[in-house]
């Protein structure tokens, strides 16, 4: 399985790995083992989580919490198993950790639990699982395999 990206570069697919669900496993239970009771839903999320299509190599993983004020205080124990936490860095009703400092394997974002943030992710996942059709033309409007944009550094 190729997982992961470099932090600054461009974008790219790969083909679908059954082995990214088993990933995603792991690192929850990683990511419950510091977290515990302080989240209250955890959930693999992105490209990744949609079975058959190609994705960008990174595992995303949605945490739930009960307000974005705790995120701050999730940091530390996320710094034990090896997570970065840039803070609020404007993405609206969410905070993100990341994963290895130059190849980044996993992105956990974390947002208030029920909100429209959280229902969109989990909804849009839904659609994409239950519509193969959908999850193509999602794929296609992606670059279908191509690289797909330059992220800054």
């Amino acid at each position: 399985m190729s997982l992961g990206l470099p932090r600054s570069g461009t974008v790219r697919l790969v083909p679908h790995s059954s082995a990214w669900a088993t990933e995603y496993w792991v690192e929850r239970g990683r990511i419950l083992s510091v977290l515990g009771v302080r989240i209250e839903e955890i959930e693999h999320v992105g490209s990744t989580a949609i079975p058959g299509i190609a994705a960008k190599p990174i595992i995303d993983i949605a945490i739930a919490v009960p307000t974005l004020d705790v995120v701050d205080t999730l940091a530390p124990s996320m710094a034990r198993i090896g997570y970065d936490y840039p803070g609020d860095i404007g993405i609206p009703g969410e905070r993100i950790f990341g994963r290895g400092p130059e190849i980044r394997t996993h992105l956990v974002h974390a947002m208030v639990a029920n909100d429209s943030t959280w229902r969109n992710y989990l909804d849009f996942r839904d659609a994409l699982r239950a519509d193969a059709a959908l999850a193509r033309i999602s794929l296609a409007q992606a670059g279908s395999g191509e690289a797909v944009s330059q992220r800054p550094g």
